[in-house]
C-alpha cells in the first residue's frame, strides 16, 4: 500500500514540476512578445532601454532572492508624461503586461 501512495506522490510531484515549468515557459514567451512590440515601436528609444534596464534589474533582483543573496528594495512605478498621441497609454499597458509577466 505504501509503494502506490508513494508512486502517486511521485507522480503528483512530476505533474506539479511539468505545470509549473509549462507556466514558467509560457511566461517568458509573453515577456518576449512584450518586449518584442515595445522595440518594434518606432523612436522612445530612451523609454525602450529603461524598461529594457528595468526587466533586468527586477530578473536579477529575483535570482539574488532565489538564492538568498541581498537585494534592495525598490518601487517600480512609473509616471508617463507628455503630448496627446506620444504613446503614453499604449507603453502603459505594454509596461503592465510585462510586469505581469515578471
Amino acid at each position: 500500500m505504501d509503494l502506490k501512495k508513494n508512486k502517486a506522490a511521485n507522480a503528483d510531484g512530476n505533474l506539479l514540476e511539468r505545470i509549473e515549468a509549462v507556466r514558467q515557459e509560457r511566461q517568458r514567451q509573453n515577456l518576449e512578445k512584450l518586449l518584442g512590440e515595445l522595440n518594434e515601436m518606432i523612436g522612445l528609444d530612451q523609454v525602450k532601454n529603461e524598461i529594457n534596464s528595468l526587466v533586468n534589474l527586477i530578473e536579477i533582483t529575483r535570482m539574488r532572492s532565489e538564492k538568498g543573496l541581498p537585494s534592495m528594495d525598490m518601487s517600480y512605478h512609473m509616471v508617463f508624461t507628455g503630448n496627446p498621441g506620444t504613446g503614453k497609454t499604449t507603453i502603459a499597458r505594454l509596461v503592465a503586461g510585462i510586469y505581469k509577466e515578471l
